[in-house]
């Protein structure tokens, strides 16, 4: 049997942690292409070998979000109210958050990245009930 490519260029395993008798949790540094990620993945353990194998389930964060993300989770332990985030049960950005922490803190550049930030950015206003109107239902009949 032929050994099997790896997906990554390089992989470095900074450190596990059990989550329960037959997973756990593993962090790596992985670069491909030339771009760095962490990747954060539940690995299982196999019984006839008791090696640890990586499953589908987890996440790769490209190298420029992780502080933010970072302070999204801390928000998440840090939160008193069970169920609610740091924006007080609508999302918060990385960028609230930390406004919220310390005035002085946040970014300068006020770089986003990602298809997500976008897609959150746009749907912030909705939320509350502050769309905009509509320049063609003026006037128009409901179809």
């Amino acid at each position: 049997m032929a050994q099997e490519a790896a997906f990554w260029d390089r992989e470095t395993l900074v450190g596990t942690v059990e989550k329960n008798a037959t997973e756990r949790i593993a962090v790596r540094r992985v670069e491909r292409r030339g771009r760095a990620y962490v990747d954060v993945r539940i690995e299982w353990r196999r019984q006839d070998t008791e090696e640890f194998l990586p499953s589908r389930r987890g996440v790769v964060i490209p190298e420029e979000a992780v502080d933010d993300v970072m302070v999204l989770m801390e928000a998440a332990r840090d939160s008193s109210s069970p169920g609610r985030g740091a924006g007080g049960g609508r999302r918060a950005s990385a960028d609230q958050v930390r406004q919220k922490s310390s005035p002085k803190a946040g970014r300068t550049t006020g770089q986003k990245t990602g298809q997500g930030a976008r897609r959150r950015r746009a749907g912030e206003g909705a939320e509350k009930g502050a769309e905009e109107p509509d320049a063609d239902a003026e006037g128009g009949s409901a179809l």
